[in-house]
């Protein structure tokens, strides 16, 4: 049975950086995975023994030559002064913590748990996993890779969760961030919030684009689980998908520098083509929140009657980037 957390372990310093072990070790693991672990076990002693010390160094379990590993956790400078590191030890938060569900998935996306603060106060935190986690296939640079990319996106002024940090150990990964509590955008649709919130979404989608990063499946129903309503704004809470444009690839398809500007612009129209598609927006909404977009990017909102005109002349006949992208890859 883990300890009780002790919440005076560095009382004279704020380190950043600490090794220790983390949750996921391979008994859990091999009850996470369930029968699919348990039948690849089904072979000779010898076999058995060499995936079980496979699976302990991918989990960051042990080395090549079976000694123990620890996993890292890595904070801001902002968050080592703010919190008692314990309240993030995985073994610590994991005892005492709820899961967060997306529609699509059956395992939980992240937990929340209450982190203690220097000064007495105590705050809900997120643990959120990367998508492949739990898996052999898990890319290790991905948790790394969010953590970097949510910093730049906060950095060109996009709403989304302040980072406090992250923990890596094998396919045990989390990055930890604020805890933002409001409504689910459809919901704030049926209130007298609803044009505020288009607003906000469009200032959203323009900020991304001017950044130069998109997100996929950001309109429709599907894609509000990723945007929280929160202080009078639209929070962007899940941006593992999200990309920078001109690293966008699909087999010949490559988006040049150039092409950037254009690519938004279409990006825009598949936004309010599937939100008034799915019966979210009403068509006199598609203007004003086109302009909005325009507008945030730098760019001349006049081009917002354009691109709505060019949609309405094709109703029904208009394919979006995600569906081309889903029929080419199903085909493929």
């Amino acid at each position: 049975m883990t300890s009780p957390v002790q919440y005076e372990l560095f009382p004279g310093s704020h380190p950043r950086s600490f090794e220790i072990e983390g949750w996921l070790n391979l008994e859990r693991y091999l009850e996470l995975t369930g029968e699919r672990s348990a039948r690849s076990l089904e072979q000779p002693l010898a076999e058995m023994r060499d995936r079980l010390a496979f699976m302990s160094r991918a989990l960051g379990r042990e080395d090549y030559d079976g000694n123990k590993t620890l996993g890292r956790l890595t904070f801001s400078q902002r968050a080592a002064n703010t919190f008692y590191p314990e309240c993030f030890f995985p073994t610590n938060w994991m005892q005492n913590c709820s899961e967060l569900h997306s529609s699509h998935e059956i395992r939980p996306r992240a937990f929340v748990f209450e982190a203690l603060k220097r000064n007495g106060d105590k705050t809900r935190v997120v643990a959120k996993r990367p998508k492949t986690n739990y898996s052999f296939s898990t890319n290790q640079e991905e948790i790394r890779q969010e953590y970097n990319r949510i910093i730049t996106l906060r950095s060109h002024g996009v709403p989304t969760p302040k980072i406090y940090g992250i923990f890596e150990q094998g396919f045990e990964q989390y990055i930890f961030m604020e805890f933002v509590d409001g409504s689910l955008p459809q919901a704030v649709l049926k209130t007298s919030d609803r044009e505020n919130l288009w607003g906000s979404d469009a200032k959203l989608l323009g900020k991304l684009a001017k950044a130069g990063y998109k997100h996929p499946y950001f309109y429709g129903k599907a894609g509000f689980e990723d945007k929280i309503w929160a202080r009078n704004r639209l929070v962007l809470i899940d941006s593992d998908e999200t990309f920078k444009i001109t690293k966008r690839k699909l087999g010949w398809y490559v988006i040049d520098k150039e092409d950037v500007s254009k690519y938004c612009d279409g990006w825009l129209a598949d936004c309010l083509n599937e939100y008034v598609s799915e019966k979210l927006m009403r068509k006199d909404e598609m203007i004003p929140y086109a302009e909005i977009a325009l507008k945030t990017q730098g760019k001349d909102p006049a081009i917002a009657h354009e691109i709505v005109s060019r949609i309405l002349d094709h109703e029904g006949e208009w394919q979006t980037e995600e569906s081309w992208i889903n029929m080419n890859s199903d085909c493929g």
